[in-house]
């Protein structure tokens, strides 16, 4: 038995194959649709991993501005790549280079001589590096600064 169908207005008929066809090349058509949009999801997703951040390398100059901005640009990067604070740390000393990662190795031994534990908190890392590394009268330097600025 063969079934009858009408394309709009006009008087041709499809047999049962060829509805069967037609509905086979639109699942198809969809398919495809599916597998081109799951390939660009794919794509986007691989670009995003692979963007590259340069996380600028501190060597422990007494240069306020230039340990903040360090930290300016780790905090950006953890907050890229959504690090959990307790990895942040062990992040963040791997870009500590010369007079700075000294400084870090001898701090964190003289704290396990003195059964202390190890520096873990991004904060805490941060205010242990500023006092060491921003120079007590880095304060009164900004308020010259600024009092020159309106003169």
């Amino acid at each position: 038995m063969e079934t009858t169908q009408r394309r709009g207005a006009g008087t041709a008929e499809l047999s049962d194959s060829e509805v069967e066809e037609e509905a086979g090349h639109d699942q198809e058509e969809v398919t495809a649709e599916d597998a081109s949009t799951e390939r660009l999801i794919r794509a986007i997703s691989r670009m995003s991993s692979k963007t590259k951040m340069d996380i600028p390398v501190y060597e422990g100059s007494l240069n306020a501005e230039e340990l903040l901005d360090w930290i300016r640009a780790l905090d950006t990067y953890f907050d890229y790549k959504d690090i959990e604070e307790d990895k942040k740390v062990r992040h963040a000393v791997t870009k500590l280079k010369g007079h700075a990662a000294l400084w870090w190795d001898e701090l964190q031994e003289d704290r396990r001589s003195k059964g202390k534990q190890n520096i873990k908190r991004w904060d805490r890392m941060i205010a242990k590096m500023k006092a060491k590394f921003i120079p007590r009268d880095y304060q009164i330097t900004l308020f010259r600064r600024m009092q020159n600025l309106r003169q």
